[in-house]
């Protein structure tokens, strides 16, 4: 199992730019609390995808 980091995460949102619906999120001031609602959801969303083009599995994401 892999633990995916942030800097891991932030390639993968660079290399697969994602259309992540956020018109529903939780409006919050926090800015670390938005990244990583953002993290949750292009892993959330993407799992599939990740698994498919990368070297990820879907215990890593999971776990991430």
């Amino acid at each position: 199992m892999h633990i995916i980091n942030e800097q891991e995460i932030e390639k993968l949102i660079e290399t697969m730019p994602p259309k992540l619906n956020e018109s529903n999120s939780i409006i919050m001031e926090d800015e670390c609390l938005l990244t990583l609602l953002k993290y949750y959801l292009f892993l959330q969303q993407y799992a599939s995808d990740i698994v498919t083009n990368f070297s990820f599995t879907h215990e890593d994401i999971l776990y991430s």
